[in-house]
């Protein structure tokens, strides 16, 4: 039976830190929306808000959030907000949205790198 390390390929003596990195000094970015629901139609939308933008407007470099009408009345908040990627971010942020008075749930709807 024959070896097939190194089959095809030639090795560099590269060294692997700050390999592919190209100067650059952070890991990028996250993007992520988030879709909030109210307890019911007759929430204060504005006052959502309010608690979002004190609650995570810190964390985040970027933060916009959306009305959009669901049905009957209701309308969810899209919340998208980018942030550095580092561990942890993600969840701390997901925690504090569903802390919010009145809301009744959090789902994330998009993520990725930019």
């Amino acid at each position: 039976m024959e070896d097939a390390r190194g089959a095809g390929t030639s090795l560099s003596p590269t060294p692997a830190r700050g390999a592919g990195s190209r100067g650059r000094d952070s890991m990028g970015e996250v993007a992520i929306t988030y879709k909030l629901m109210p307890e019911g139609p007759d929430v204060n939308l504005e006052n959502m808000k309010a608690s979002i933008q004190s609650r995570i407007g810190g964390m985040v470099n970027r933060l916009n959030i959306e009305e959009k009408p669901i049905a009957f009345g209701l309308k969810a908040l899209y919340v998208t907000v980018t942030f550095p990627d580092k561990a942890g971010i993600s969840d701390e942020l997901e925690e504090k949205l569903e802390n919010i008075a009145e809301v009744q749930s959090v789902n994330t709807e998009s993520m990725g790198l930019l």
